[in-house]
């Protein structure tokens, strides 16, 4: 049994008892080393401590779980006195789940917190499957930093998510009896994302037929507004808002690496799955051949192979920092240091998402992607006589006019494509 025999194993035990309790020795046993060096090397294979994975694995079940729950509101009772701690009461999912500050809540000095202060940070739940339904809040002169609010909403929420989790049974017994989903084969085309009017004409006049500009819903999104047609979607509550009304595709921040990632997200309705982008080719394959495995046939897939890669997204806007707000309405701006240039895109809401300060370009690879049904070209800071020449290359590489190399070491970046693991 080679080294990734040996992983494989030892993977298919946390997958199989993730509903009840896992030992770390037997997890080594399957791995043929001890549990000190396997818990050591899992972090350097996975980028999380072995902990940590098995805790979000558990989550994603459970959210997986509780899209079909029908209980998904929440009803939350607050007690904030001046002096003691804060404590909530929260019902969710047929369960119970008391939280309990560490800090204690000083007296409101001009403003205590109000109701509508409470009801409005608990509302924030558009990224869950949960509803905020009735609050119970007695005013009684007390101060609760909107921090600490957003910290109890956050554990509530978990809080519940496990309580559902650690009622169920074995989950292995009924993913043996799944139902099968599989899509027919397609020939490879062209997709696009863009982020303004002028790339979108480009890639209409380009011949794209499916671009993400108005319809995409992004993962930090606060706010669900009615939308029409098929729509892309980054994150699990646009999902559960939208999947009765609208067709949608999965987007890359969802992070699916594996073929389950794949089946359950088909199961919610994804008319195609967005990979991450940390996948490399040998785990693509791999994918693919797990769920044909599974499912007597195939996948279908969409691959980002070209655009700036977000690095990070936040609710900062720099350009209101330095008095210019809106500025960003009619320029761009990026960040620099002694690492390179990095741009910035604004979003409507004014939250702002760091780029790499590299170009991915998978285009020279597009003739030996097999597969993948849609291939995704991301527009952010690109102008509509680049956008052209990208769509007018990808064109070249995909129908194999195109043979000369379009790769430039200096602005490029192949990401974790040709990486191998060690």
């Amino acid at each position: 049994m080679d080294w990734l025999d040996r992983m494989i194993s030892a993977m298919e035990y946390i997958e199989a008892n993730l509903a009840d309790n896992i030992s770390y020795d037997e997890i080594a046993q399957r791995a043929c080393c001890s549990t000190y060096h396997f818990q050591r090397m899992f972090p350097y294979i996975t980028g999380v401590s072995l902990s940590e994975y098995i805790r979000r694995r558990r989550l994603t079940l459970a959210a997986f779980e509780l899209q079909t729950t029908n209980a998904k509101v929440i009803d939350i009772r607050v007690y904030a006195c001046p002096d003691s701690k804060l404590f909530i009461d929260a019902e969710g999912l047929g369960f119970n789940y008391s939280y309990e500050s560490e800090e204690i809540l000083g007296e409101a000095i001009n403003n205590p917190t109000t109701k509508d202060q409470v009801i409005k940070q608990f509302s924030r739940l558009n990224d869950t499957i949960f509803e905020l339904n009735h609050v119970e809040y007695e005013e009684c002169n007390a101060f609760i930093p909107a921090k600490l609010l957003n910290a109890a909403r956050r554990d509530i929420v978990l809080g519940l998510y496990d309580l559902k989790l650690n009622s169920q049974k074995k989950r292995t017994k009924a993913l043996e009896a799944k139902e099968k989903i599989s899509f027919a084969p397609e020939e490879p085309y062209l997709t696009a994302s863009v982020t303004t009017k002028e790339q979108y004409d480009a890639c209409v006049s380009c011949g794209i037929k499916e671009i993400y500009f108005k319809n995409v819903v992004r993962r930090n999104q606060i706010d669900y507004k009615e939308k029409e047609g098929q729509l892309l979607i980054g994150g699990y509550g646009g999902i559960y808002h939208y999947r009765e009304t609208n067709p949608f595709v999965t987007d890359y921040s969802l992070n699916v690496v594996n073929a389950t990632s794949c089946y359950e997200l088909y199961k919610l309705g994804a008319k195609r799955v967005t990979l991450s982008y940390e996948l490399n080719k040998s785990q693509i394959e791999d994918l693919m051949n797990a769920y044909y495995e599974e499912n007597d046939g195939y996948p279908a897939l969409e691959m980002i192979v070209y655009g700036r890669v977000p690095l990070m997204f936040t609710k900062y806007c720099p350009m209101k920092k330095m008095n210019q707000c809106r500025i960003c309405k009619t320029k761009s701006y990026e960040l620099k240091d002694e690492h390179g240039s990095f741009p910035i895109i604004s979003h409507n809401d004014c939250t702002t998402t760091l780029l790499n300060g590299k170009t991915l370009n998978l285009l020279d690879e597009l003739p030996n992607i097999k597969g993948i049904e849609a291939l995704r070209l991301n527009f952010t800071v690109e102008s509509k006589e680049q956008v052209v020449k990208v769509i007018n290359m990808a064109s070249g590489k995909l129908n194999g006019s195109m043979k000369n190399a379009v790769f430039n070491q200096e602005t490029d970046t192949r990401g974790h494509f040709n990486k191998e693991i060690v």
